[in-house]
């Protein structure tokens, strides 16, 4: 998170912004043409697009099509975590009277719990103002600051959970705890009551930075300074306490020290495995993070070429609309060519039949008849015009039979 903040602050984004990268429609038809994308906009590794612009751009597209994956994963964080802490929460507030041993250690861990479990319906009503403020132009960041509040939410969720594990061990004799949830009771804290939680980043799609800060945040919490400072940690897996644990019923067929020192070796990998699954979830994240934004990013990409291609036929269809129409002022008299393009004009969209409009024949095959009386007929045959017609393009050819019969109305004139 304080990464993601720092890279949203002006000044980092002015000295970041290394390039201002456009989509030119020449060089989009030509990359399209061989089949591949050859020129994309340069990347920092973790970091997002040497053009801030397109970075901002980017995480905006990033929130607003992944919007219900985001919702989504607030509902999963808040279902998980009352399906694990929050029900043993709710267990001790309503057997308090009743539970002779309830004291300030539980009354710390109710706290805690039911403070997490206010995060995510706090998160989801910010985000949601947001997208409201974002819909009325109110706020431009929309984008950063919903990557930076649900970063933020799962953060202090993890720290919370971080001090609600430390706070146990610190205020419950660790044999109690042992009693309750086993030896290993280190790991099955994190795999029920933090494992659910992380799962939820699987599929909310975020960028890959700020779900790698969070996986570093949780390696951090839970497998280095939670371990080293509480009595379940990694204090507890040594040989000799691994020996003194494990019941004689397990042992008793080991009876010298080199059996001895294997099964306590066999018990350790026991109780550290779900330790070290924690563990490789947290990396398996961290790479499908990586792995998702690449291909969000492409994709990205993609879609701002194609919107460059469909500018470029849109400007060209529109020129040749121009050029059409300009051609029919020039030939027929004001009054035939402005009722000959209306009658077009009502007949087919414009904003969406641009290619109809931008036909070869498409104004041309319209008829206009007006009655004209004492009026002359020329006929002419024009030696070698059907050949001419054959070799030359169709506005060629009326652009010059408009130019003879221009000078033949100059010829009666005179």
């Amino acid at each position: 998170m304080v990464l993601f903040l720092l890279l949203s602050l002006p000044c980092a984004k002015r000295w970041m912004h290394r390039e201002s990268f456009e989509f030119a429609a020449s060089e989009a038809s030509a990359e399209v043409d061989n089949g591949q994308v050859s020129r994309r906009p340069k990347q920092y590794p973790l970091l997002g697009f040497h053009d801030r612009h397109l970075e901002s751009e980017y995480l905006m597209d990033l929130v607003v099509t992944s919007k219900d994956r985001i919702y989504l994963g607030l509902f999963f964080a808040l279902l998980v975590h009352m399906g694990g802490v929050g029900v043993s929460a709710i267990l001790y507030v309503g057997s308090r009277d009743k539970f002779p041993g309830y004291s300030d250690s539980h009354r710390a861990f109710v706290a805690v719990a039911f403070t997490c479990m206010a995060l995510w319906p706090l998160a989801a009503a910010i985000i949601t103002a947001q997208f409201w403020a974002a819909r009325r132009k109110i706020g431009r960041r929309v984008g950063k600051s919903v990557v930076l509040v649900f970063e933020a939410t799962f953060l202090l969720y993890l720290a919370l959970t971080a001090y609600n594990l430390y706070n146990q061990d610190q205020r419950w004799d660790a044999s109690y705890m042992r009693i309750v949830y086993g030896y290993g009771a280190l790991g099955i804290l994190l795999m029920v009551f933090c494992m659910p939680t992380m799962i939820v980043l699987f599929f909310v799609n975020l960028p890959s930075l700020a779900t790698l800060e969070m996986t570093v945040f949780m390696s951090i919490a839970f497998l280095v300074v939670d371990p080293f400072l509480i009595d379940l940690g990694w204090r507890s897996f040594s040989d000799e306490q691994i020996k003194g644990a494990i019941s004689s019923v397990l042992c008793d067929q080991f009876i010298d020290d080199e059996t001895g020192d294997f099964c306590a070796t066999y018990w350790t990998v026991v109780y550290l495995f779900p330790v070290i699954l924690f563990g490789l979830i947290t990396v398996m994240i961290a790479i499908v993070s990586l792995i998702v934004d690449r291909n969000n990013r492409r994709s990205f990409c993609n879609r701002k070429l194609i919107n460059a291609l469909q500018k470029q036929k849109e400007a060209s269809l529109l020129r040749q609309r121009d050029e059409q129409e300009s051609l029919i002022n020039s030939i027929f008299p004001p009054g035939v060519a402005r009722e000959l393009t209306m009658k077009h004009s009502n007949e087919v969209n414009l904003t969406s039949s641009l290619a109809t409009l931008g036909g070869s024949c498409g104004i041309f095959s319209q008829a206009v008849s007006r009655e004209h009386q004492c009026v002359s007929i020329l006929f002419t045959d024009i030696v070698g015009f059907t050949s001419m017609s054959q070799q030359c393009l169709p506005l060629e050819v009326m652009s010059f039979l408009h130019e003879l019969f221009v000078r033949f109305d100059n010829l009666v004139d005179m």
